[in-house]
């Protein structure tokens, strides 16, 4: 069954800023290229909930559109996708279709400061994922949602943003990302 989301915007926004960041992991570190097991317990949890409120927090002060538990060194099987006022909570995606149309686009990745790759993603998607109080949900996704969807799942099942991409590609990026560094830098050295 798949259904149309409707986003409603005044739901889940975070009102405070008494909730701690989370610190996201770069490059290298060993819990983002292991696959995290389905989560099995109850839902909604307490504990899951201030986890998750947290993921919310940390996914908009480092600006991202999507966040996986992994990337802050939690073990769970969830990620947070959205915008800044707005996110929505996947706990065990999984992919049920996906569209035959590729689409090539440049991506990011908080894991992965200022490192932009070509990635090739599904145009549309299907997708399930349990919501944060356990309601099952079957959605279809395309464009930039689809594209973010994956880019998180991948990071739990332990594929790293930089798989798949040829030498040649990677070295470009590097260089490119480390001009984009230098350029922060002085900006903000200027700045303070």
């Amino acid at each position: 069954m798949t259904e149309i989301l409707t986003i409603n915007t005044e739901q889940n926004i975070i009102k405070h800023d008494l909730i701690e960041p989370l610190t996201v992991y770069t490059e290298g570190f060993e819990s983002l290229n292991q696959r995290i097991p389905e989560y099995t317990g109850k839902l909604p949890d307490t504990k899951i909930s201030k986890i998750i409120d947290q993921l919310k927090v940390t996914m908009k002060k480092y600006n991202g559109m999507g966040l996986a538990a992994n990337q802050c060194n939690i073990n769970l099987r969830l990620f947070i996708l959205g915008s800044e006022n707005f996110q929505f909570v996947c706990i065990n995606p999984k992919i049920l279709r996906c569209s035959d149309k590729m689409i090539r686009d440049k991506e990011g990745c908080l894991s992965y400061p200022a490192l932009f790759l070509s990635k090739e993603r599904p145009e549309t998607i299907e997708v399930e994922f349990l919501t944060e109080q356990g309601e099952l949900k079957q959605v279809e996704f395309s464009g930039l949602t689809a594209r973010i969807f994956c880019h998180e799942l991948d990071h739990l099942d332990g594929k790293l943003f930089t798989d798949s991409i040829g030498k040649t590609s990677m070295l470009l990026a590097r260089q490119k990302q480390q001009k984009l560094i230098k350029k922060f830098s002085r900006i903000v050295k200027n700045k303070y």
